[in-house]
């Protein structure tokens, strides 16, 4: 080179030396001098020539900063093709694209030199790994993890920054592009699983981190998922990172990481590694929000397990199904044209191949006495679904299903948020009975009918508020069954949620039946083999002279009764 155009190049490593601040780039490191060295060389090796040239146009005085950025990480990746086995290669494209960052800062560009620091420290890079972790503290070659870890750290940094700022502008996220938004995303799962800052920047322990998480992060993360939403629609082409549904859980399995950033507790929640085998749902998409006060702390750590994965109840096959359905016409021969509703819409759902276990709510409406109550717990029996039993009869109070407000001395989350963590479930069935006996105000949107309406639409249900736990609720894998002596008392817009079926007054030739069952069931109270207790025929019942289910009910418990009584005088 001529000494005029040696001096300019010079020029320009040392502004680039002083823009970066890198201790790569200090004066006496071999780094730099071979930098220096490649550039001003005159007849550098043929192997790097692409890459002297490339790196030589980058240091042109007549660039602007985002051309100058782009031929610097054309020269970045020129570096590794050239064959060289030595470590500086890679601590030059590390330079090199670092300095390209800061004079050109799309996301996106910072997110590739982040992928770029983690590949060389042999860590996670999937821009879909749900919580991304540290490189290992060691690294051939002779460049020291620490040095690539607080690179990616820089970078993760700004990109949140960045976004942070964006989203306060008066239209945010104007000329970002699918992949910005996607980079962004990647680092707030980053900083919040490995670093020691909020978004802003400020260091904190895990508990301020994790209220940072619920109060900024959790925000800006929903933001830039609006974002990404609405770029899909006009331009359907851009890869859209995960759905709804993984995104919810992603932003658990962080929260969850927050604590122990250096455990496999985030990792056991990974979409690829589910530890739940089938179908499964997180109840609480959303982290729940913690608690200082002893008591309320004991129940939120209980009800933990529902921002993990949870099983869904699998659909019976055809033959269980059939099963299930002539045991139940075998006791309640007076409903088998309920049971035959209720069986075929399921059969069907098992033809089309549903995996999960469902139906429509249901409500048994039937006169006193017709066994519906016993009929919906035999059928969620058989189902061999948990059961929330609530007998709505004068009741007003929605805390059973929405939870009590935290502070109170009988403050708790709902009974079935309770089940549910309970049993380790995400699928369950609610039994509603005499609901036309709740008391209500729908008009003004008060009492337990105004509070089902959201409950019984899929759509709302998924994102169902408990006031204890402070987070959505999906209980769109609940089943409802509820029963009523009429629809009179039962608001309209209730009605419309429900699939009603009619329940017929069991004839005289079923009376013998309801026997049989009523023994059954008193058998199975004193914990004593059905054949120890009598058959009706020996209980002189007086079936002639009664009217009702509920009358043979009393007539034969009294009878074993006072048969047991006899037995223990003989």
């Amino acid at each position: 080179m001529r000494a005029t155009q040696r001096e300019r190049v010079m020029q320009q490593l040392a502004a680039l030396r002083h823009r970066c601040g890198l201790s790569a780039l200090s004066e006496n490191s071999p780094n730099a001098l071979l930098l220096e060295m490649l550039a001003t060389h005159a007849q550098p090796p043929e192997s790097l020539a692409p890459f002297c040239s490339e790196f030589r146009a980058a240091l042109s005085a007549r660039l602007d900063d985002k051309r100058r950025a782009k031929h610097l990480r054309a020269a970045a990746g020129m570096l590794p093709r050239c064959g060289d086995a030595l470590a500086w290669p890679t601590e030059a494209k590390l330079t090199l694209l670092e300095f390209a960052a800061s004079l050109d800062a799309r996301p996106k560009d910072r997110l590739d030199l982040v992928m770029f620091g983690l590949e060389a420290l042999h860590a996670q890079t999937g821009i879909d790994v749900v919580v991304p972790r540290h490189g290992p503290p060691g690294l051939a070659g002779g460049t020291s993890a620490a040095e690539f870890n607080a690179m990616v750290d820089r970078q993760i940094q700004a990109l949140c920054f960045r976004a942070v700022r964006e989203v306060c502008a008066r239209r945010p996220f104007i000329g970002w592009s699918m992949e910005d938004l996607n980079a962004a995303l990647f680092a707030i799962r980053y900083l919040y699983a490995n670093m020691t800052r909020t978004v802003l920047g400020e260091f904190a322990i895990p508990k301020p981190r994790q209220e940072d998480f619920r109060t900024v992060g959790q925000p800006l993360w929903d933001a830039l998922r609006d974002a990404a939403t609405s770029l899909k629609l006009r331009q359907p082409d851009a890869r859209l990172l995960g759905d709804e549904d993984w995104h919810q859980r992603a932003q658990a399995a962080v929260y969850l990481s927050i604590r122990s950033p250096r455990t496999e507790v985030a990792q056991e929640l990974a979409l690829s590694a589910s530890p739940v085998q089938g179908p499964s749902r997180v109840v609480c998409r959303r982290p729940i929000a913690p608690s200082s006060d002893r008591f309320d702390k004991e129940e939120v750590e209980r009800h933990r397990i529902l921002e993990h994965p949870l099983p869904l109840a699998l659909m019976p096959q055809r033959l269980a199904l059939d099963d299930a359905r002539y045991r139940l016409c075998q006791e309640f021969p007076w409903a088998q044209d309920v049971l035959d509703i209720v069986f075929d819409d399921l059969l069907g759902r098992s033809a089309m191949g549903a995996l999960t276990l469902s139906m429509p709510p249901t409500l048994l409406v039937g006169a006193a006495g017709s066994g519906k109550s016993r009929l919906a717990r035999r059928i969620a029996e058989q189902l061999k679904l948990p059961r929330l039993d609530l007998c709505l009869a004068g009741s007003s109070d929605t805390k059973m299903l929405g939870g009590t407000s935290r502070g109170w001395g009988s403050s708790k989350p709902g009974d079935l948020a309770t089940l549910m963590a309970t049993q380790r479930t995400a699928s369950a069935l609610v039994l509603l009975d005499e609901l036309d006996k709740a008391q209500d105000n729908l008009r003004q949107g008060l009492g337990l009918q105004a509070y089902l309406l959201g409950l019984l639409e899929p759509e709302t249900a998924s994102r169902h508020t408990d006031v204890f736990l402070k987070t959505e609720c999906d209980y769109s894998g609940v089943l409802w069954l509820a029963t009523a002596n009429s629809l009179r008392d039962i608001a309209p817009t209730l009605l419309t949620r429900f699939r009603v079926l009619m329940l017929r007054q069991p004839g005289r030739e079923h009376l013998e039946v309801i026997a049989q069952n009523v023994i059954a069931d008193v058998a199975n109270r004193w914990g004593v083999e059905r054949e120890a207790l009598p058959e009706p025929s020996e209980l002189r019942l007086p079936l002639d002279h009664l009217q009702s289910a509920r009358q043979v009910r009393a007539a034969t418990e009294a009878a074993v009764t006072e048969w047991a009584r006899q037995i223990q005088r003989h």
